[in-house]
């Protein structure tokens, strides 16, 4: 399993925005694949310049069969140190 096609609702971002984040999650097995974990993380840099990541949501995708691909969708809320 992996990601195939990871999709930002707005390019143009603002701090309180409400984004959507999409992904196609793709099973190349074999064999159907059961409660795949997503995350969705926020990758950042602290005061100090070092980047840091933040999950900031997760799903779980009760089957996936084999050759075949699920999105998911979450929403989230961007803020100081997203940007």
């Amino acid at each position: 399993l992996r990601p195939k096609v990871f999709r930002l609702g707005a390019p143009n971002r603002v701090i309180a925005d409400s984004v959507e984040l999409s992904a196609l999650v793709y099973n190349y097995g074999t064999d159907s694949a059961q409660n795949v974990k997503v995350r969705f993380y926020d990758k950042f840099s602290d005061n100090s310049g070092i980047q840091q990541r933040r999950l900031i949501g997760t799903h779980t995708i009760p089957s996936i069969q084999s050759l075949r691909y699920n999105t998911v969708q979450i929403n989230w809320i961007i803020n100081n140190s997203s940007t």
